[in-house]
């Protein structure tokens, strides 16, 4: 897998992080679940976990580089916020 991991259950955060990705001109693919995540966990070069997957609980074993991603504190869906959690 050479494609960025997204990883969420809401169709707002996929959507949000798929343009974002596209603007970079970097392919990125959606796990809808946490179920279909495990299969490229530790292949894709990067994982984006939504917040609403993330506070259920974690998907797989911690890997690097993993962000969190949520909507701004403004609620606007359209800037999504990131934050690394990079384990040791």
């Amino acid at each position: 897998m050479t494609a960025a991991l997204i990883v969420t259950e809401d169709p707002a955060t996929a959507d949000d992080l798929l343009r974002l990705a596209a603007a970079a001109d970097a392919p990125a693919e959606v796990a809808g679940s946490v179920g279909d995540a495990r299969a490229g966990w530790y292949q894709a070069p990067l994982v984006l976990v939504g917040a609403d997957v993330a506070a259920a609980r974690p998907p797989a074993p911690a890997r690097a580089p993993t962000s969190t991603a949520s909507p701004s504190a403004s609620g606007r869906a359209t800037s999504p916020s990131c934050r690394a959690t990079n384990p040791g």
